[in-house]
């Protein structure tokens, strides 16, 4: 062998070992695994509603996708707290017994009040002249019906996978559930249905994929069985958990259910289209840091883990993943809104702009959220999300009527700014106070039953 060759060879070897410290690295795996599960489902959700919107009536595809996005929002409030609740609970579980009684208390309490919530929204739809022939028609209120326990088992089930720290086996569900319900839609096209084609098609690719979630579910190596004795004992072991998880889900998630309404009821529907397109290609920078903070919230529950150093390494792994992205919206923003139409960029650029800036604070109050959770803090979570909630609300309220769509942005960057500096401030007194209890390595001894 020459010495070229075994030059080649020793310079091969360290790039061998970081190849392999990069797959052993969970942190880093299983955000790749998120991402890449947000950015397919993304793309072929959108290529889903291309087919629907040129096989289906636009009345259909209308009614459709508000009666999806009721039913996903009835989830997210029925869910209780339950999917964040997991990442901290099931860690501690011992296999077999244990772990598969927490994990089917959450499958039998949300079933429970997943049916009761879409019960009182199907009620709610009896009154509604827009939505009121989803209730008289009988398969699609059943078809509702069981959309929402469905889709809520679904989403603990991924919940379960990212705690295990096993995020592609998320990918391969949602992956399919993606597939399966594109295949139906196209074959309930020849039936000539109407609307509820499009319904279920979603709501059966979402019970196949469940099956297929179940199915792996059970080859995971924490030994799985269906008990349910003591699931009420369980549930009551977790309701101050639940309480606060709770909140912080709803108060991250309001901006996102409430704005567009805002701009529609404070400007108009022509403008909610411009805002909710521009909003729609800011939130892609959500699927980085999301998918991070979810990954840090499931390290955090294990043992072994030092919270500050994943929460430092989180930081990396966000600003080197976003920074490209950030540099190709700044000099291309323009070009990307006139995808959909000349007046996008007039309209919208300077909100994609602030969405851009506002990233960076963004990605920092996410990963802290999951440090208070992993740290037990909940209240102090829930109330910042709260807040941040409330302030880009209460602003875009009050500036729309002058700023225009731009004000969401403003409001937005302000409330993750508030939330930044009270991170930091959060984290400077903690460090200096609680540093052995808060920021030490997690050990099994130091995580509460």
């Amino acid at each position: 062998m020459s010495d070229v060759t075994a030059a080649a060879g020793m310079q091969r070897i360290p790039l061998l070992r970081q190849v392999m410290r990069l797959r052993n690295d969970s942190l880093l795996r299983n955000s790749l695994f998120l991402m890449a599960t947000n950015a397919l489902t993304s793309g072929l959700g959108y290529i889903y509603w291309v087919v629907a919107v040129r096989t289906y009536t636009a009345s259909d595809v209308g009614l459709v996708s508000a009666v999806i996005s009721t039913m996903t929002l009835t989830s997210l409030i029925c869910n209780l707290g339950f999917t964040p609740a997991l990442f901290q609970t099931l860690a501690r579980r011992s296999p077999g017994h244990d772990w598969s009684l927490t994990l089917n208390t959450s499958f039998l309490v949300t079933t429970i009040t997943s049916l009761a919530g879409a019960f009182v929204v199907l009620l709610l739809f009896q009154a509604s002249p827009e939505f009121s022939t989803v209730a008289q028609n009988s398969g699609f209120a059943a078809a509702f019906l069981v959309s929402v326990p469905i889709w809520t088992v679904g989403n603990l089930i991924d919940a379960t996978f990212q705690a295990e720290r096993d995020s592609g086996k998320v990918l391969t569900r949602n992956a399919a559930f993606a597939i399966l319900k594109m295949l139906l839609l196209f074959g309930f096209v020849p039936l000539h249905v109407g609307g509820i084609g499009i319904f279920l098609s979603w709501v059966l690719g979402c019970a196949l994929s469940l099956y297929i979630g179940i199915r792996l579910l059970r080859r995971m190596d924490r030994q799985y069985t269906p008990v349910f004795r003591g699931a009420f004992r369980e549930a009551r072991s977790m309701l101050s958990s639940l309480i606060g998880h709770h909140f912080i889900s709803i108060g991250g998630a309001l901006p996102f259910y409430l704005l567009p309404v805002i701009v529609t009821a404070r400007l108009s529907a022509e403008d909610n289209a411009y805002f909710y397109t521009t909003w729609m290609l800011g939130t892609l920078f959500a699927i980085v840091s999301v998918a991070v903070a979810q990954s840090l919230f499931a390290e955090g529950a294990h043992a072994g883990t030092h919270l500050l150093k994943s929460m430092q390494r989180s930081i990396l792994i966000i600003v080197a993943l976003l920074a490209p992205i950030m540099a190709v919206f700044f000099i291309f923003g323009g070009q990307i809104l006139s995808i959909f139409g000349p007046n996008y960029p007039l309209r919208g650029l300077e909100l994609l702009h602030l969405l851009t800036i506002a990233t960076v604070p963004d990605a920092i109050t996410s990963v802290y959220i999951s440090v208070l959770r992993t740290q037990h803090r909940l209240r102090e979570a829930a109330i910042l999300n709260i807040l941040m909630a409330f302030i880009v609300l209460i602003v875009a309220w009050f500036l729309l009527p002058t700023m225009g769509i731009a004000a969401v942005g403003w409001g937005w960057f302000i409330s993750q700014l508030v939330g930044t500096v009270i991170v930091v401030v959060d984290f400077v007194i903690t460090r200096r106070t609680r540093r052995d209890t808060l920021w030490a390595e997690v050990a099994p001894e130091t995580i509460p039953a």
